[in-house]
């Protein structure tokens, strides 16, 4: 599964980076003659550059939900979704609820603890 961080975020710590490296702190080596400083920008400015240039995906929040068990059975059990509400009818002697239902509907992921 594919994980997404905000861009603001990401180029605000290409920026940190440039104002915070440890390497231009060297009394031999002044800020403004540092080879190694001005490497240490450019690539900073490289990376703002690339991130502030990629395109954007479509994401939403994630939402968590669990199943409630509304109405046991020895032959079916009715389930009902926290975040929805919907109810769905499983079997109690067949399968692996957290596999077998993972997402409610809504999309929620049915991984909330109780």
């Amino acid at each position: 599964m594919a994980e997404h961080i905000e861009r603001e975020s990401a180029v605000a710590v290409a920026t940190y980076a440039e104002d915070e490296h440890p390497y231009d702190k060297d009394p031999k080596k002044p800020e403004t003659y540092s080879a190694y400083n001005e490497g240490w920008t450019d690539a900073c400015d490289f990376i703002r550059g690339q991130m502030e240039g990629l395109p954007s995906a479509d994401v939403a929040p994630v939402r968590h939900g669990r199943w409630i068990l509304v109405r046991p059975g020895e032959w079916s059990a009715a389930l009902q979704c926290s975040e929805c509400g919907r109810w769905i009818v499983v079997d109690p002697k067949n399968g692996d609820l957290e596999k077998d239902y993972p997402f409610c509907h809504c999309g929620a992921k049915m991984d909330k603890e109780v």
